[in-house]
Parts: C-alpha cells; structure tokens; sequence
C-alpha cells in the first residue's frame, strides 16, 4: 500500500499542482475578447499559441501563479490555442475534452459566440447522419492492419430508395489533419445542417475520407515536407488511385447517389485542396465541380501534372460545371493560387477566383490568413503554430477482462521497451481512496466522475512527455470514443489481452479480491476497441512481450522514425529469459505457475471489431 500511495502522489502531483483552485482557462467575455489562463506558479514564462496570432504571445504571471492573457475583441469564431510553458508544450489541462483532432500539431478549442447563432452552430434544426466507414485498403500506405476509412454525411431527408438520386461531394481535408477534422474541428455536418433548413443547398451527399496516400507522408516537419516535390507528388498520386478505386464504387454502391458527372463534386483546403484539383481537372469525365480552398499547390507544374487542353477549346472540353478556386490575402499560398488561376484561364477554362477577406491578428492589429475557420473552410497548418517541439509520451493500452493476465504483462513491457514507461491503472486511484471499492458505497455520478478524470489523467500524463503502460477495462462504447478523441494526438499502441473464459473463470476463483463472473462480464470490452495486436495470455511471457515488442517497433517506425534512431528502442528481436520478469513481482493476475489450458477461440480481429462511433450529438452509422 505504501508503495501505491507514493506512485499515486507521484503521478498526480503535477495536475494538482496546476490547478489548485478552479478557474475557467479559456474565457468569452461579453466585449468579444478571450481570457486565457494557465496555472503553474513554478514556471518562469507562459506563452499562448493563438491560431490567429502571427507568433507566441506572452502571458503575465500574478502573484498566486496564474498566468493570463486577454486578446484584443475578436469575430466570432472557434480558435484553437495552446499554452508553452517554460519552452514546453502543454495542452490545457482544464479543457482536454476539446482537443484538436490532429495527426502533427497539439491544441484546444474554444468558441468565441455570437449574439445571434452562427453557421457552424448546432441549432435547432433537422440534423443529418454521420455514417463512418473503415476497409481495407491495397493503395494507402503505411496504416497498421491496412485499415482506412471514411465519413459519409446524409441529409435529414435521406431516403435510400428515392426515385432522384442524389448529388455527392468528396471533401477534402488539409495535412495534419484527420478523418474527424471536418466534422469534429470545423463542424462541416452542422453547416450543412443549417443551410439545408435555410433552403441554401439541395439535399446532398457528403464524403469526408482520410486524405492521404501514404501516412509516412505527415511524418517530419511541415517546412521540410511541403518542399520535396517527389514525396508531394507520390502521396498524391497514391491517394487519387485510393479515391477512385476504393472509396468512389463503395460510396456509390451503399447510398443512392448519382452516377452522373453533373452531380459529382470534389473540392477540398490545403493538402485536399491540391488534392481536390489535381484529381478533379485530371478526371473531367467524373467530376464537373471543383473547388480549391486555399490549395497547397505552390510545387504543382500545371503545365505537365493537368490535362493538356487546346487553348480556347479546353473550357468547352472539360464542360465544368464550376471551378472554383479561394485563398485569404495574406495566406503564404496566395500567390502560387494566383498563378494557376492566370494558368487556367489562359487555356480557357472558366475558373471562379475568391479572395476571402484576411483575419486581424489579437496581439499586433497586423492581417494574417484566418485558419481552421468553420465559416471558410480555410485550412490550418502553416499558421497555426501549434507543432509538437517537445516530444509528447507514448502510450501502450492493454485492454482486458479482469484476470487476463494485464498486471503481468505491463511489468514484463517496463522491462523490454527500451525507455522508462509508467504502469498506470485506475486500480491505483481506487486503492488510495479515489473511489469505494464496495458498489454499494458508490454516489450514482462517482463511476462517471471517477472514469471521466482518470482518462484525462492519461492525455495530461502523455502530454507532460511521460511514457505510460495503461491497464484498462474499456467498459462502454463512450469510454473508447473519449480515449480516442484525448489520445488522438499521441502514438497510442492498443493491445487486446485474451484467454479462454474457461481460465478467466479459473484464475477468478484463485484471487480473493474480485467478485464471481466479473471477468466474464468483462469479455464484451472487446467488442468496443480496435487493437494494433492481440495476444494470448495463456502463452508464454516472452512471446506475449516479443508480439507486443514487434507490434510496438512497426508502429513507431511507421510514425515516428526518429524515435527508432535515436536508439532509445530496443529492437523486436530482444527477448525477456523464461520466468518471472524483472522489477517488482506482479499481483495474482496471471498465475505464474499455472500450466496453459488449450489454445483459447480465435480474438476477434481488428477487421470484424465494431468501430468506434462518434458523439451522440452528432448522430452515426459504423459500418
């Protein structure tokens, strides 16, 4: 016990430290400007990340060790921010539940409102359906178990056996980004909520795929990245083949959308945005609308990458029903856009330029391209601010019933991974006082209360750059959606620890401190997450590490190579001898002594795993 209340305190100390009293760490105020807060009396400066914000803003520090910041009055919009103390990158550990969906950058969400409800707004109107899909994919690259997906939004009217099919437009989204970026960043299915029940569009389809290619793509540095036109043009094109021939025949045999050109559209920002153009006015005969939203195509050669149309007949050749090209003025993409808008219109295609007003910066008055802003659709990577300097932790969750033998593998990974990783589990926050161990002494909201901070105590752990072994119990569908969304900007290793029921029941009835049929009760928490590997407990330790260690070693190598070649992570080919690992003994989760049973029914894979949903505001369908 002794030992469990100095981890515990060790653990905690930081988040308790940081906020000391409540307080609101991002504030509307009625005169349009925001207050931030951070709480950290140790540090010696703060410095908020604002999107708009051309560089890191200072913040000032009173004498109770709040540190605060209140910008200039600002339009109404959702921002994204972060806070860097002390050279370090923090998220806000008072608003984790409104974490930027993003694969590079790290960040919060608040929304400044208006006095009246905006675009982006979720109102009281007819809402349409958010249907996610994952395949697998033989085109994209580097996705663990070859697994890729899409979202597909249908109109509140949707009727899948209506005589008038309906149009479809594929969205794109921009580098860093995410599946959910549309939908979870920029409120893309609100939008169109709202402009459906104003009588502004026609009931359509909307497809949101993952937008690349080839994920190594989004590993290294934005400024070296977007400068190698090969590693451009290869994601690129591996991505167009993917669109075309895996997401297009699946959409257009699932929904009852048109199959004619005239009610195909693609259009996408940024990296969608070259995207969106390259494909669109490379597949004329598909596609008769296209957009670009402030389109990375500053390395894109019109002149060879784009049909070659005969001057002043090429309009009446790619028969477009719309082009449509925007860039803010003050976007470092502006005049690249220009120039193939000049491109464009000398072959004679009829292009629709938009220049979206600039933003105002909070801290100078200067102009600078607005960012991430639902009411443009503009894209977010290049001015928002928010790359990952400091490397963040890493995770690795075993996901189990009780008895599955987790404890035991935890301390056998401590031993073999490399670099120091924390054994973390809510038993420990349980065992020093954080909740009853007896159900009946449970208030009905502490399961809530107690799960929904433990989970948040994870991302704040990993953001901090502590590495975690997280053992868990997914018990509801919520709870995996939730570690999805906090964990979203971290390198996550999901594991699924299996045995028979036959031996959970067994090993059940050798411990004295779990009630009868728990463990069994437990088997559905597979039926909620989707895992990079799985495991077999009844198999020996060493090959429960070695399939955890080369699982690991595959995932960092197709995220995050560097952390490979610093030499920080063993190799899969390191082994722990037979036996007990080394570090502290275990509690009785798996009997050491125990030979194994037969082999247990196949786990259920990650292909047939129900996926996880998204929010229940936001209405879903997993397929």
């Amino acid at each position: 016990m002794r030992r469990t209340l100095a981890t515990l305190t060790l653990l905690t100390a930081p988040l308790l430290a940081q906020t000391p009293v409540p307080f609101n760490s991002a504030e509307p105020n009625p005169d349009h400007t925001l207050t931030f807060r951070y709480q950290d009396p140790v540090a010696t400066s703060v410095l908020l990340n604002l999107d708009t914000a051309p560089k890191p803003i200072p913040m000032a520090k009173g004498p109770d060790g709040l540190w605060t910041y209140t910008t200039a009055p600002l339009p109404p919009e959702i921002y994204s921010y972060r806070f860097d103390v002390d050279s370090r990158p923090q998220f806000d550990p008072n608003n984790l539940t409104h974490i930027t969906p993003n694969l590079v950058y790290r960040g919060d969400q608040v929304e400044l409102p208006a006095d009246t409800p905006q675009l982006w707004d979720t109102q009281n109107v007819p809402h349409g359906t958010l249907h996610r899909h994952r395949y697998t994919t033989s085109v994209v690259k580097g996705l663990l178990t070859n697994t890729s997906q899409y979202l597909v939004y249908t109109p509140p009217s949707y009727d899948p056996r209506a005589k008038t099919k309906y149009p479809v437009l594929y969205l794109l989204h921009g580098w860093s980004n995410t599946v959910d970026t549309w939908t979870e960043t920029l409120q893309a299915d609100a939008i169109l909520d709202n402009l459906l029940a104003a009588g502004k569009i026609k009931p359509m389809i909307v497809v949101m795929p993952l937008g690349y290619g080839d994920m190594n793509f989004i590993d290294g540095p934005i400024g070296e990245i977007w400068k190698q036109k090969p590693l451009v043009n290869h994601n690129t094109d591996l991505f167009s083949q993917a669109l075309l021939t895996e997401v297009l025949p699946r959409v257009e045999s699932a929904y009852n959308v048109s199959p004619k050109r005239e009610d195909r559209a693609i259009a996408g920002l940024s990296m969608g945005g070259l995207e969106a153009l390259e494909i669109g006015l490379n597949h004329t005969v598909q596609f008769a609308s296209i957009g670009g939203f402030s389109a990375a195509i500053h390395l894109l050669d019109p002149a060879t990458q784009l049909p070659v149309l005969e001057p002043a007949t090429a309009g009446k050749t790619a028969n477009l029903r719309l082009l449509w090209i925007a860039c803010g003025t003050a976007d470092g993409l502006l005049e690249p856009n220009r120039k193939l808008i000049a491109y464009l219109q000398s072959e004679g295609l009829p292009v629709t330029p938009s220049k979206p007003p600039a933003a105002t910066s909070p801290s100078s008055g200067a102009t600078t391209s607005s960012t991430s802003r639902p009411s443009s659709f503009r894209a977010n990577e290049v001015s928002m601010g928010l790359v990952n300097e400091a490397a963040p932790g890493k995770i690795v969750i075993l996901n189990g019933a009780s008895s599955a033998g987790k404890t035991t593998l935890a301390r056998a990974l401590q031993a073999n991974l490399g670099e120091p990783f924390c054994f973390y589990a809510s038993d420990q926050l349980a065992d020093s006082g954080f909740r009853s161990r007896s159900p009946a002494q449970h208030p009905p909201t502490e399961r809530d209360r107690f799960f929904n901070g433990f989970h948040r105590s994870i991302a704040a752990f990993a953001s901090a750059g502590n590495n975690l072994i997280v053992e868990h119990i997914v018990e509801e569908q919520q709870w995996a959606e939730d570690l999805r969304t906090l964990l979203t900007p971290f390198h996550v290793l999901w594991v699924g620890v299996h045995a028979p029921p036959e031996e959970l029941s067994r090993r059940e009835r050798e411990r004295s401190d779990r009630a009868s049929g728990e463990a069994l009760f437990h088997l559905k928490t597979h039926g909620y997450c989707r895992y990079h590997v799985e495991v077999d407990s009844t198999l020996s330790l060493p090959d429960q590490v070695q399939q955890v260690q080369t699982a690991w070693y595959q995932h960092l190598l197709r995220r995050s190579p560097a952390s490979l070649s610093s030499g920080a992570l063993q190799p899969p080919s390191a082994r722990i001898p037979d036996g007990q690992p080394t570090g502290p003994p275990p509690p009785p989760d798996t009997p050491a002594s125990t030979p194994p049973p037969p082999p247990p029914p196949k786990p259920p894979s990650a292909a047939s795993t129900p996926a996880t949903p998204a929010t229940p505001s936001k209405p879903q369908t997993t397929t």
